[in-house]
């Protein structure tokens, strides 16, 4: 989808029915070049086995593709796995990060705070 130059109307009614309408131009330039990813994951703790979660962070999207997955599940342990299954040696608040690195090497994180039952 490409940029250009052009016109935006906006018109507005009130309950009453009257309206009243503004014109403005517009000017939509697309980014060129490698754009960073977008680090994204989901995790579930309720995998049957206990102080274990499962993470995947295939959700994350890139331009140019994602390479590269670094996980950090707030407990002093790290991995590049993903999808993966993690086990804590202790329940409650746990603070992951994913990290992702796409083909261009730009990176993204996302970090979410989590409950290991």
């Amino acid at each position: 989808m490409g940029g250009g130059s052009g016109q935006v109307t906006l018109t507005v009614t009130d309950g009453g029915g009257l309206s009243n309408s503004v014109t403005q131009s517009v000017t939509v330039t697309v980014p060129t070049g490698n754009q960073p990813p977008v680090a994204n994951f989901t995790v579930n703790c309720n995998t049957g086995k206990a102080r274990q979660c499962a993470f995947d962070g295939t959700s994350s999207s890139d331009d140019v593709g994602v390479v590269s997955y670094s996980w950090n599940f707030g407990d002093g342990t790290i991995g590049s796995v993903n999808p993966t299954k993690h086990t804590y040696p202790t329940s409650g608040s746990k603070t992951v990060t994913l990290t992702v690195t796409d083909g261009g090497g730009l990176t993204n994180s996302k970090t979410v705070v989590i409950t290991v039952p």
